[in-house]
């Protein structure tokens, strides 16, 4: 099996894959993918995708596996298998998560990865009315420095690359600040059906609450906002503000994860980011 480092030349063909496999085609999310990390596929006889996966590298000690597509027609002939090998031969030595669905958790398992937890995916129009002042405020350019400064503290890993590309996105960002301070922040961005929140950073479940009431009031249409199970009580309160769990995938890592500080992680960017 031939495995390739795929260039943006070969978006369409990765949207094609996704659009296969009756997963949204999230034009953006792919470009924002080809921008901050490296993407490989496997093509046919006719030149075209038969699969792909993409590799996000955050410093020498995380990676996050996302996106592994197999076209139908090429189902059973172990491409997701060859591409995840790939990747974490890639990405050694360094621990490599991501979200599995359901369809995939058992490829995944076979080839080394442990369960970590449940994520749970909330959609939904948010109908919380805002009774105060908001809490947060817009960042300006100047909070980049200090942005990135706060997330490797809370993620233990450098995730600047991805930032700086994720904010030159974003739809909006905002901070959370304390006696001058930047502690916390979360982004969002625009998808086909609807506006991501996340990552969401912040130094209790209040202030989560306000980055995220904040956001979703600016936001047209339905919003998304991913939360591992141990968000319990922030469940519920999305629950009142109208959003529903739509589906599931599970949290998997193949190594250690690394060390931070989560109980300050609310929400990941999304599946594909970590």
């Amino acid at each position: 099996m031939h495995i390739e480092r795929l260039t943006p030349n070969d978006l369409a063909g990765c949207v094609g894959l996704a659009v296969d496999r009756d997963w949204q085609p999230e034009e953006p999310k792919w470009r924002l993918l080809f921008g901050v990390g490296d993407a490989y596929g496997v093509r046919d006889e006719q030149g075209g995708l038969a699969g792909c996966a993409v590799l996000t590298r955050y410093g020498p000690s995380a990676a996050v596996l996302s996106n592994l597509l197999v076209a139908r027609r090429h189902e059973r002939q172990g491409i997701g298998a060859g591409l995840v090998r790939h990747v974490l031969a890639a990405a050694a030595p360094a621990t490599t998560l991501l979200y599995a669905t359901t369809e995939g958790r058992e490829l995944y398992r076979r080839l080394g990865f442990e369960d970590v937890r449940t994520a749970n995916v909330w959609v939904g129009r948010f109908g919380l009315v805002r009774v105060d002042s908001p809490r947060s405020r817009p960042a300006i350019s100047a909070d980049l420095g200090p942005i990135v400064k706060l997330d490797s503290e809370v993620y233990g890993v450098d995730r600047a690359h991805m930032l700086a590309r994720l904010f030159s996105a974003a739809e909006q960002v905002r901070v959370l600040e304390e006696d001058g301070e930047i502690v916390g922040y979360a982004t969002r961005y625009a998808s086909d059906d609807w506006q991501a929140i996340g990552p969401v950073v912040a130094p209790d479940e209040d202030g989560a609450q306000a980055l995220i009431t904040d956001l979703a009031e600016g936001a047209e249409g339905p919003v998304r906002i991913d939360l591992l199970d141990d968000q319990r009580n922030l469940g519920e309160w999305l629950t009142g503000c109208g959003l529903a769990t739509v589906y599931q995938a599970t949290f998997m890592r193949h190594g250690s994860i690394p060390e931070g500080r989560p109980a300050q992680m609310f929400a990941p960017v999304g599946h594909a980011l970590g």
